[in-house]
């Protein structure tokens, strides 16, 4: 797994955690578990030191909300699965 996000990729992060939050409720996700997964598809994509500018396009065609329940949904609660299943 790839380390805590660089430090200009936190907002960014923190946007997709908030708005995977507000569409699909508390799935009892940490905030770091869901940066250092979101992290992992970048590098996954864009190698290990992707420029600003190109992560933030990246970024932006990502259905993060989504990827905000996929990983709840990966660590195993009875809460994100049950939201899983409602959608």
């Amino acid at each position: 797994m790839t380390s805590f996000p660089r430090f200009e990729f936190r907002t960014l992060y923190e946007k997709g955690y908030s708005d995977g939050y507000f569409q699909h409720g508390n799935l009892n996700l940490e905030f770091e578990v869901y940066a250092n997964r979101l992290s992992s598809v970048i590098e996954n994509h864009l190698g290990a030191n992707p420029s600003k500018p190109v992560a933030m396009s990246f970024f932006q065609k990502l259905r993060t909300n989504d990827l905000y329940l996929t990983v709840a949904c990966a660590q195993g609660g009875e809460i994100s699965w049950s939201r899983f299943v409602e959608k």
